[in-house]
């Protein structure tokens, strides 16, 4: 499975475009992803340096017979020139984020990812220096649990040793140099990693007792931690043990039910570093509000394993801005990016074995975003998983979401949908169930769906199965901007029973899609919310930023859209220039004005409409425009005469922006007939301009716009998945 890699990008514009064929070498991976999901997983942790066993099961498989302290040695050994760098980017990290360890922790263990401090650690290489001594501690924790105890071994030089007592010891490394060896024959014992130095290194070997951990054990530090026996308690407040931000973390409990809780990025989190945490025997818990339980930001991986056990993850999260139905967890397997510019990493939680309980919100279970990759498998058992949105082998922007479950009974739960194997702007999200009677009910947008060209795909392997929906799903997908979007629900058979909205279905009435369609893709977009009536009078919105956010698309027709609709449209008419200074490059705040002007679109005649619309108009033409304005431009422009809407069109096409000038070929080819030929020279002109970007959406919709009028106009070259004819003639209908 190909990586794309950690990248910062410009904050308003499109990704490399290096990204792209790298996505569509992503999907030719999709049977192999299906297939054996886990394994293309491990392999693409081990390209990147973060060789976890998540095919074969964890446990003493290592059959050394040196001791700790020799472990310890031979990795303070083999990691020191990796150690010297890592250090040296964390000082210099440090100065260009002007921030320190504990501070970090604090702001981690609040639920905030900084975005500035994020770009620094890239800037200071904080994320390769960490990836190579990610790489020389992972084999140290293998060998510490085959490991046997002689604390009598002598360190070698830079590394000091801590031995504890069979009674109760209080732990507080302070170590910021070297490596620190703690050593506990027994007790209830406790550590707190708060008071680590940046660029300090613990190894802790634990053989007996209930312990209880905090701490961030790899925020700017390495902690690697053994646990031989006992039920024990891992978190506090801040961020958790086994997060990492700019360091490493790597923890196995081998016995015990424990208990795991935390606030937020714990639980295997990683940003800027690498995490595992393995848990191998007991009926465990975790909570945590967010950012855990397998969640890898940017340039992070983090793999949360539990071996044996009947076992419950839950993850809360804060509060949604754009009240979507569910607060934002984060967690339970998820790669995420930010799309204030920084790519997202690479996100697994393994269960094998258990009835399991996996309770979260929205962005979870299996999810990625924004060139994140995120992954939960679950090998065996009867288990329930439970989610809002954004969940369950789901993926958007760019991204893979996976959900493998191998066995047993199951029952999924997306109550407000987009959702089990759906995928979401050029994303490919997929679930799998191999066995069992399973049980799955969502919204809308879920079961195989895909929306704005993402691909979505589940499959049910075996038993008798029931599936709920309230609408679109069941294989239905979507294809726009002259790219195909394709969903597929595989699996199923006459056996099987459908419900949509309440009502049973006949198996015949479901798409299913993919090469067992029953209905051709949908190539409408999704319902936006219902214009309100325009009132002119009212104070001036004190927050326009909030109500564009609100306005679109998010928050449906309820109450707080409408308020935020009507505070829009009086700023329109008041003050253009506000508007777009509040939208900025921000692109939900630039939905909520796509979706008011939809709505002043409708509106022409009125003298209201009139002016905002004349206004949008020459603004176009007066230089680049931000992709909000561009989707202004083509709605005002849609319900213009050819004479109004040429000038607008030809501007458009003229931007340095990709999306600008696929739009100005849509529009050029809504303005003809499908006989007007030959094709007006100025509309020519921008189609080949069109084959000859770069962009290769561009080249696709200068391809649409050949085939609805019957002629190439010079395409020169075309997208590997658009040569197929077939394919073309159900994705573009020629125009009637």
């Amino acid at each position: 499975m190909f990586v794309i890699p950690n990248t910062v990008f410009r904050a308003g514009q499109e990704p490399a475009r290096a990204t792209e064929p790298a996505f569509l070498r992503q999907i030719q991976a999709v049977p192999r992803l299906l297939d054996d999901p886990v394994g293309q997983f491990e392999d693409t942790l081990r390209r990147i340096g973060w060789p976890v066993p998540l095919t074969t099961p964890i446990g003493h498989q290592h059959t050394t017979q040196q001791s700790e302290i020799v472990a310890a040695n031979q990795f303070a050994r083999r990691a020191h020139y990796a150690l010297r760098q890592w250090r040296q980017s964390v000082e210099w990290f440090q100065g260009l984020a002007e921030t320190d360890r504990g501070t970090l922790s604090r702001i981690l263990g609040g639920g905030e990812i900084p975005h500035d401090d994020v770009v620094a650690g890239l800037d200071a290489k904080l994320d390769a220096s960490t990836a190579r001594l990610g790489k020389l501690a992972l084999p140290l924790l293998f060998d510490l649990i085959a490991a046997g105890s002689s604390v009598s071994d002598p360190t070698t030089r830079g590394v000091s040793r801590i031995i504890g007592t069979l009674g109760p010891d209080r732990y507080r490394p302070d170590v910021a140099s070297g490596v620190m060896v703690i050593i506990d024959p027994g007790g209830d014992d406790e550590y707190d990693f708060s008071g680590l130095g940046a660029g300090g290194v613990v190894i802790v070997v634990d053989h007996a007792g209930a312990d209880s951990y905090a701490g961030g054990g790899g925020v700017l530090s390495v902690l690697v931690v053994v646990d031989r026996a006992g039920d024990d308690r891992w978190g506090g407040p801040g961020a958790g043990p086994s997060s990492a931000f700019g360091g490493v973390a790597a923890i196995a409990d081998l016995q015990g039910d424990d208990v795991y809780d935390g606030t937020y990025f714990g639980q295997a989190a990683a940003v800027l570093g690498r995490s595992v945490l393995i848990d191998v025997a007991g009926n465990d818990r975790y909570r945590l509000n967010g950012l855990g339980q397998g969640f890898a930001g940017t340039a992070g991986a983090a793999v949360l394993i539990d071996v044996a056990g009947d076992d419950s993850y839950r993850a809360d999260g804060q509060d949604d801005a754009f009240d979507r139905g569910g607060r934002v967890s984060k967690a339970q397997g998820v790669g995420f990016g930010s799309r204030e510019g920084v790519a997202g990493g690479i996100g697994v939680l393994i269960d094998q074995g258990g009835d399991d309980t996996y309770d979260a919100e929205m962005f979870a279970q299996g999810h990625g975003f924004f060139f994140g990759m995120g992954l939960l498998a679950d090998r065996a058992g009867d288990d329930r998983y439970a989610a809002v949105r954004y969940a369950q082998g789901e993926a958007a922007h760019v991204a893979i979401g996976v959900l493998e479950d191998s066995a047993g009974d199951d029952s999924y739960l997306a109550s407000v949908g987009v959702s089990q194997g759906m995928g979401l702007d050029r994303s490919i999200g997929l679930l799998r169930d191999r066995a069992g009677d399973d049980r799955y009910v969502a919204g809308s947008l879920a079961q195989g769906a895909s929306t704005a060209n993402g691909l979505g795909v589940m499959v049910d392997d075996g038993g008798i199965d029931s599936f709920s929906l309230n609408s679109s799903g069941w294989g239905g997908g979507h294809w726009s901007g002259g790219l195909p979007g394709v969903a597929a629900m595989l699996g199923v058979d006459r056996r099987d029973v459908f419900h949509m909205r309440g009502e049973r279905q006949s198996f015949d009435a479901v798409p299913r899609g993919g090469p067992f369609a029953a209905n051709a893709p949908n190539v409408e977009g999704p319902t936006p919310p219902a214009c309100v009536p325009f009132e002119a009078s009212g104070a001036a919105d004190a927050n326009l930023a909030d109500s564009l956010a609100n306005a679109f698309p998010f928050t449906g027709d309820g109450p707080l859209a409408e308020k935020a609709h009507r505070a829009v449209r009086r700023a329109l008419s008041r003050d253009l220039a506000a508007v777009i200074a509040a939208v900025g490059d921000n692109e939900h705040r630039g939905l909520g004005l796509f979706g008011v002007l939809r709505c002043v679109v409708k509106d022409q005649g009125s003298p209201e409409a009139d002016r905002i619309i004349e206004k949008i108009t020459a603004m176009l033409g007066e230089g680049t425009v931000a992709q909000a304005w561009i989707y202004a431009g083509a709605l005002v422009v849609l319900e213009r005469p050819l004479a109004a809407a040429r000038p607008t069109i030809a501007a458009l096409a003229l931007q340095r922006d990709c999306t600008a000038l696929v739009v100005a070929i849509e529009l050029s080819r809504r303005t003809l007939t499908r006989d007007e030929m030959p094709v007006p020279r100025w509309i020519d002109e921008i189609v080949r301009r069109g084959a000859r970007s770069p962009c290769w959406r561009a080249q696709a919709v200068a391809l649409r716009f050949g085939d609805s009028q019957g002629a190439q106009l010079g395409v020169a070259r075309r997208p590997t998945f658009l040569e197929n004819d077939d394919v073309r003639r159900q994705a573009f209908p020629a125009r009637p």
